[in-house]
């Protein structure tokens, strides 16, 4: 039997079975300061590509250069923060709320 394409290992530290979550925050290098953020998109993915094609998917993708950290899966994101593209102020709420939680 033939496999399509490389085999997906494993990461250290994820949970079998779950995603993990990816943080991508997009801007535009080309707009004045102070207008370069476009938001942030946090979502489950495989991986940096899966997660940008499906942010793209459901008409979340802002455009321009995006950069990607992929979080734990267990990270307590709560679910009203994932899914959609947030704001700068929706990231400041949710690092004061992620901030409540982990202390």
């Amino acid at each position: 039997m033939k496999r399509k394409g490389p085999r997906q290992l494993p990461r250290a530290g994820r949970a079998p079975g779950k995603l993990p979550l990816m943080w991508m925050s997009f801007a535009d290098p080309d707009k004045p300061d102070g207008q370069q953020f476009l938001g942030v998109v946090i979502l489950r993915a495989r991986d940096v590509k899966e997660g940008i094609v499906l942010a793209h998917r459901l008409k979340i993708n802002p455009g321009g250069e995006v950069q990607t950290v992929e979080l734990p899966p267990d990270c307590p994101i709560p679910e009203d923060y994932m899914g959609r593209l947030l704001t700068r102020e929706d990231t400041q709420r949710l690092d004061v709320e992620m901030r409540k939680r982990l202390s």
